[in-house]
Parts: C-alpha cells; structure tokens; sequence
C-alpha cells in the first residue's frame, strides 16, 4: 500500500521538532560542558603553577645566596681587589665538582676577559651570558640572566657583585645548568598529563622546556593567571602563566589543547547519539500514529 501524504509528513514533523529540541539542549549542554571543562582546567593549572613557581622561586633564591656568599669569601674579594687568582681555579674547581647542577665559575675585574674563569668538562658551549662580561649585573643584589638554550642544555647565570670595604671590585659569575629528560622537572611534567610541557623564562628572551630541555615557541607576554592558547611545532596548547618570585622568570604549564577539551568531546558524542536514538524513536512512533 502507497504511504498517504500523512503518513509521511507526520514521522517528518515529529522528527523535526525533535531534532530542534533535542538537538537545541545537545548544542547548550555541550556548549556549557565545554566551559566548564576549560575552566577547570584553567583553575588547575593556575594552581600549578603557583606551586611549581614557589619551588623553583625557593630554589633560585636559594643559588643566587649561594653565590653572594661565594662573592663576599676572603679569597674573592682579594682576588678582585689585587688582581691575584691564586687558589681560586682550584676552589672553584671544588665546588664545581661537589655540585650537580653547576657549570662554571668566573670572576670578573674588568670588561675585557675574566681574571679567572673555572668550567666542566662537560659544560655547554659558551654563550654572551657567560663568555662576556655582565653588564646587566647588580651593584648590591645577585641577579639571574634570562634561562637559554646552549648545546642542547638549558642555562642560567647569576651574576653577584664582589664588594670590599664598600668597594665594588668585580663580579662574581655562576653558571648553572637547569632541566633535562632525567630531571624531576620531566616527571612533573608527564604527571600533569602525557605531551604536557614545564617551561621557564621571559616572554622577551624566550622559553625553555624544563622537561626536556630544548627552546620552544610559547605566546608573549600575558597576564599572569590568565590562559592563553598557542600553536607550536603543529601542536595546540594551552597554557597559564605564573611568576617566579624576585626572578625575573615566568613558569609556564602547557598542556595540549586536545586533551584539555578531550571530556567535553566525549559528552559531544555521547550526546550525538543519544539525540540520533531519540530522532529514531520518534520517527518509529509517528509513522506508527499516523497509520
């Protein structure tokens, strides 16, 4: 038997009413599902970061004290005052091998090259931070220079001015190494979630993945706290800014924005097929009615 105009307009009726419903509140809970989800992980990786800046702040304060109080050692500040570097180059020699994490030191008295520069074997190669003279040095506080990429390694250097008798008489250079695949920084990292990236640096000189320690592409300056998006290597991520005290330094977490909205995707397709079961059932009743 031929199906009557009826019999056809009724199952289409019922099926675009509840296609505009169904498919209405679909569009609305996934839309407010998928704020909530970037907003939880807005809130997440703003707490983070406060935490992972605290520590690193903590443990830069920690080094750049170290150095002042290497500046302000006898030896040093005599060195600088009469030009005379006997010992040093062995006592930083010392240090360097009872430390992890340091690359070299250097004392500098004037511009042109430093009296006494002490580096590992396996340090990275130089770059201006370390093979010139600081001019961005502090005459009363150790200050850090912005973290770089050299030799496939991430490095800082502090620089803390030598002062005798209220006389400043040179500056005192520490270069350290930061990061790497088999740092804790890595396993930070993969904790928050797999392709995650823990970086460190300034929006002006660049970022520095702690993880693995290679420069990456990150967004310029914004506000601390905020969540910013970027695209880096055909990768999308997403990302909070937070500062690391009496730095200068950022710390940054990223997290692949697929894996960010990845809760919000599933309810999207949970709610596809429920609004297509939906869409079928009422197809089924109406063709049913309108025999």
């Amino acid at each position: 038997m031929t199906p009557t105009r009826l019999q056809w307009r009724l199952p289409l009726a019922i099926a675009g009413l509840l296609l505009l419903v169904a498919g209405g509140m679909a569009a609305l809970t996934y839309w407010q599902a998928r704020h909530a989800t970037i907003e939880a992980a807005e809130v997440r990786q703003r707490e983070l970061v406060g935490q992972l800046a605290a520590n690193v702040g903590a443990n830069t304060h920690t080094l750049r004290q170290q150095t002042a109080t290497l500046a302000s050692r006898p030896d040093v500040q005599n060195a600088a005052r009469h030009g005379n570097p006997e010992g040093l180059e062995a006592a930083f020699d010392a240090l360097l091998q009872q430390s992890t994490q340091g690359a070299g030191y250097a004392l500098w008295t004037g511009r042109d090259a430093p009296l006494v520069r002490v580096e590992t074997d396996d340090a990275p190669p130089a770059n201006d931070d370390w093979a010139q003279y600081p001019d961005w040095a502090s005459d009363a506080d150790p200050v850090m220079s912005p973290p770089r990429l050299a030799g496939g390694a991430g490095v800082f250097v502090i620089a803390a001015p030598v002062v005798a008798e209220g006389i400043r008489g040179g500056v005192l250079t520490a270069r350290r190494l930061m990061g790497g695949p088999t740092t804790s920084s890595q396993m930070v990292a993969d904790l928050i979630g797999p392709g995650s990236r823990l970086l460190a640096g300034r929006a002006e000189s660049g970022w520095i993945d702690l993880g693995r320690a290679t420069a990456v592409g990150s967004a310029g300056a914004t506000p601390d706290g905020r969540a910013y998006r970027v695209s880096d290597a055909g990768v999308t991520y997403f990302g909070v800014t937070g500062p690391i005290a009496d730095s200068g330094w950022s710390m940054r977490i990223e997290r692949p924005w697929p894996d960010v909205i990845a809760p919000a995707q599933r309810l999207l397709w949970r709610l596809m097929a429920i609004t297509g079961g939906v869409l079928l059932v009422g197809v089924a009743g109406g063709w049913w009615l309108s025999r």
